[in-house]
């Protein structure tokens, strides 16, 4: 290249400058020329030499854990809300007739606030209410009926332990003053008939088993009531009594066929016979008691049995049947009548009203807002990351001068919004308005190991991440970076803790990032 530049002068010289040479009016163009061509001479050689690579070292800044440590929080949007709110709305649709109340003012529950038009749910209401009554009326009757039966069954009873009372006196009545006297020692257990017969065997027999029957028959009557076992009562009469009638048959055969007797005239035996016939006469009286007073109980029970099944009474009726027909009825009226209705379930003030008397509403349109402005709470959401950071109990700052106390945290995302819902209780004298929007600062720092003291915190920046595990550098005499191996604890928004490995007074680097081991680096001055 320079030989070149050398050929390019000495052409320069030859051609040009030695015949100016020769004509003194020319030399000072002959200046100007060799003047610019010594500048670009120049020029040429500065831009054909390299310059030296300019070499430089980065600045860090280094921090300590301790002067680093900030309050692991983040922050997130709520609403103040009341803790019982009702949103009120219109079940059903048309004209609103009536309003009750008006913004600001203090409700009860259960207060009517507004009402839409409902002459027909009115007018079913009250024809429900009318056939819920008769069938009242009708169950009553139905109750008076079973009533009736009932104390019929209780006469039917007494009757039956009467007729089981009257049956052993006239019975025993029969045996010991009619029928014994034809005994010569009828309580022996040889009574010894005084009439020879071929019943003689038989009427012995019979009066020896009357001698054990009568005494338990008698106790039996004595402690029978209304309560006992008239069935079984009943049966042991008939079959007592159907005895006795056999044996006055017996004494009356006897009679009949005795002609002649050493001990009765003809005119006695006929006195007898009569007597007897009577006595007989008798027993089959009571028989028939007998007979009646069975069918007065069964008639009585069936007649229980039918009036409660007409009646209310504690089974499946048809006038309980009916009363539930005529009750539901009602109750769906009611139900009916009730949407049209604007009714406030709980007490508080009302915030909000949004209907006026005359206007059309649709079904489910915005009534009221319902509120005890007395206890508030905030209600906010937080990424799912952030649950495990906290916990129910934890302190919350609320635009950055109240506190509150986190009250409620969701169990799931909630798919509407993709956050976790939570609720934060305040004090009543926090200062805050319900239904505003109010900035949460949270905190993140949980308890770790109760062993790490003081709790060792550093920016997520001053960690770098290496095959061999988290290290943060440190700046050696020499100006170079040296790795420090650290254990990371939880790790927050933009911190995390670390475990083991670090002191709260060494410094480290503010930014790993880019950095590593053994470069020469030059510390910022604070």
């Amino acid at each position: 290249m320079l030989s070149l530049f050398n050929l390019f002068i000495t052409f320069i010289s030859n051609r040009l400058v030695a015949p100016l040479m020769r004509h003194k009016r020319r030399t000072g163009i002959l200046l100007i020329i060799l003047a610019l061509v010594g500048y670009q001479v120049v020029n040429y050689q500065k831009a054909s030499t390299p310059e030296a690579p300019v070499t430089t070292t980065p600045t860090v800044v280094l921090i300590t854990p301790a002067g680093s440590q900030t309050n692991g929080t983040f922050s997130a949007i709520g609403t103040v809300q009341a803790v019982s709110e009702a949103q009120l709305k219109a079940e059903a649709g048309g004209q609103v007739t009536g309003v009750y109340t008006e913004i600001g003012k203090a409700v009860r529950a259960g207060a009517i606030l507004a009402q839409t038009e409902n002459a027909r749910e009115s007018a079913a209401l009250l024809q429900a209410q009318g056939s819920y009554e008769a069938a009242q009326a009708g169950s009553a009757q139905g109750d008076s009926g079973v009533r009736d039966a009932q104390n019929g069954l209780v006469s039917a009873k007494n009757a039956a332990v009467t007729t089981y009372k009257s049956t052993y006196t006239s019975v025993s009545g029969a045996l010991f003053g009619t029928i014994d006297q034809f005994f010569s020692n009828p309580a022996s257990s040889v009574p010894g008939v005084r009439l020879g017969s071929s019943y003689t065997e038989f009427l012995n027999k019979e009066r020896v088993a009357l001698q054990k029957t009568l005494p338990q028959w008698k106790s039996r009557a004595v402690g029978l009531t209304a309560e006992g076992n008239l069935e079984a009562a009943l049966t042991e009469a008939e079959v007592n009594t159907k005895k006795v009638v056999a044996i006055t048959d017996a004494f009356i055969d006897i009679l009949i066929k005795e002609k002649q007797s050493p001990q009765y005239t003809e005119e006695q035996l006929r006195a007898l016979g009569s007597s007897f016939n009577g006595v007989r006469a008798g027993l089959v009286a009571n028989l028939a008691a007998i007979d009646g007073a069975r069918s007065g109980l069964i008639v009585a029970a069936e007649a229980v049995s039918r009036a409660e099944l007409s009646g209310s009474g504690g089974g499946v009726t048809l006038s309980g049947a009916q009363l539930k027909i005529a009750l539901g009825s009602l109750r769906s009226a009611q139900a009916a009548y009730e949407k049209t209705l604007v009714r406030t379930p709980i007490s508080g003030v009302v915030n909000a009203f949004y209907l006026k008397k005359g206007d059309y509403v649709n079904p489910g349109a915005d009534a009221a807002i319902v509120a005890n402005n007395q206890g508030l709470q905030v209600e906010s959401a937080i990424n799912q990351a952030d649950r495990d950071l906290l916990a129910i109990g934890d302190t919350v700052v609320i635009n950055d001068t109240a506190k509150g106390t986190i009250s409620a945290i969701a169990g799931a995302v909630d798919p509407s919004t993709g956050k976790i819902a939570i609720k934060i209780s305040i004090a009543d004298d926090a200062g805050l308005e319900n239904g505003t929007v109010a900035k949460i600062t949270l905190s993140t720092i949980k308890h770790v190991d109760s062993s790490v003291n003081p709790l060792i915190v550093i920016p997520l920046a001053a960690i770098k991440l290496l095959a061999s595990g988290p290290v943060v550098f440190t700046v050696d005499a020499d100006s170079k970076l040296v790795a420090l191996p650290i254990e990371l604890g939880p790790v927050t928004v933009d911190s995390v803790v670390v475990m083991t490995g670090l002191t709260a007074d060494q410094e480290i680097l503010a930014d790993a990032r880019g950095r590593k081991a053994g470069e020469t680096v030059t510390v910022a001055t604070k």
